[in-house]
């Protein structure tokens, strides 16, 4: 179930302030917008979509804000120091602060990413892949209640973005609620039905099957 890392995906090309067609499947590129899914990662037992795979362990998570590969420690900080230098240039764009967040989440400065993230929430509160993403990053932190509030955030600003669903169920399972998972993954699975992510849907449907099988 786990996918293959995927090459370097890098795109600045749309501006975070304008956000009408961001996530067409729940799933954000770089440059704040754009859909499709990228990155995965496991932060505790089941499988995630995406492209790259970061393994943290227990149950895993759909993590749509990835792209970027494994493409060596020189290339991630030339990166990463394109980004700090464009931030630099323009303090006010908020594409470059959510594309370093996104870069600090697949290169594992968790802490990193959430702060560049909140930058981005500050400036711009409506920002539903920004609440994504530093859910995500929390998710890394084992940060379980701070990822179901910026899920929930997502949702609230985005009702179909089914992975943050997914997210917050897995999050919720984790602190012992699973009644409140499995309607998430329940959800998450009705939402992926209809964006026709049938490999998704199964696998929503797989871990409520699996939480059910568990002791209450």
């Amino acid at each position: 179930m786990k996918k293959n890392t995927i090459a370097i995906v890098f795109s600045m090309a749309f501006l975070l302030l304008s956000q009408a067609n961001a996530y067409s499947k729940g799933g954000g590129g770089h440059g704040g917008h754009g859909g499709g899914r990228s990155g995965s990662h496991r932060v505790g037992g089941y499988n995630s979509h995406g492209k790259g795979s970061h393994y943290v362990g227990g149950y895993s998570s759909r993590n749509q804000i990835g792209g970027y590969g494994d493409s060596g420690s020189n290339s991630q900080a030339s990166e990463l120091a394109n980004l700090t230098q464009a931030i630099s240039k323009d303090p006010n764009n908020l594409n470059s602060y959510y594309n370093r967040g996104i870069f600090k989440t697949e290169s594992g400065d968790a802490k990193g990413a959430i702060s560049d993230f909140n930058y981005v929430i500050r400036l711009n509160p409506k920002s539903k892949i920004s609440y994504y993403a530093r859910g995500v990053a929390k998710m890394n932190l084992e940060d379980k209640t701070g990822a179901i509030s910026d899920f929930s955030n997502a949702i609230t600003l985005d009702p179909k973005l089914a992975d943050a669903y997914y997210n917050r169920g897995i999050n919720k399972y984790k602190i012992g609620n699973k009644e409140g998972a499995i309607s998430d993954l329940t959800k998450a699975s009705e939402l992926y039905s209809i964006q026709g992510d049938i490999s998704s849907e199964m696998d929503a449907k797989s871990i409520i099957e699996e939480i059910n099988s568990t002791n209450p």
